[in-house]
């Protein structure tokens, strides 16, 4: 019901979504689709890596409405892309998205608490007003979350808190200088 509400709310301002994905789940979109007629504004296609990186280069956003989600990495990926998240606030999701507030210049996405439709609702209507913002006012804010995202969302971040954490656990320094 969220996926046809949403798409009609924001049909005006062409709102496509694409879902590029598999699992047991995909022949309910393709339901909805096709049971709503939303064929020139919902895609749903097999998982493939170079399609997946198609759609995050297009992307405004990534929906990320996970009930669980231990760490996810579509929110980071899309973020590198420019794609801001619309996530709920759990698991890794928490600790990888943090709200979008132009005035401060800080955040780099749209999260919601309660994971039902009203959640997702309201966390897309952030984004989208996020959207209808002057388009060089969303471009500094989208070139500052791509740039904070490259230095923080890489291998070298990661395996230096990994050295930390491990050195916090030894008690000690992991390499002995």
């Amino acid at each position: 019901e969220i996926l046809y509400d949403i798409v009609s709310r924001y049909w005006e301002d062409n709102l496509q979504v694409v879902i590029v994905a598999n699992g047991d789940f995909k022949v309910h979109f393709h339901n909805i689709v096709r049971f709503h007629g939303l064929h020139q504004r919902v895609l749903v296609a097999d998982f493939q890596e170079n399609l997946s990186r198609l759609a995050y280069g297009v992307a405004d956003f990534v929906l990320m409405p996970s009930f669980f989600e231990p760490c996810g990495l579509p929110q980071m990926i899309g973020a590198l892309y420019g794609a801001l998240p619309v996530a709920h606030d759990i698991g890794g999701l928490h600790d990888t998205v943090t709200r979008m507030d132009v005035e401060s210049s800080t955040g780099n996405g749209f999260l919601f608490e309660i994971a039902d439709p009203k959640g997702l609702f309201w966390a897309m209507e952030q984004a989208m007003a996020f959207h209808r913002l002057p388009r060089d006012v969303k471009a500094r804010q989208i070139s500052r979350v791509m740039k904070e995202s490259s230095e923080s969302f890489n291998h070298t971040v990661t395996a230096k808190a990994y050295m930390d954490l491990y050195e916090r656990m030894l008690q000690r320094p992991l390499v002995q200088g």
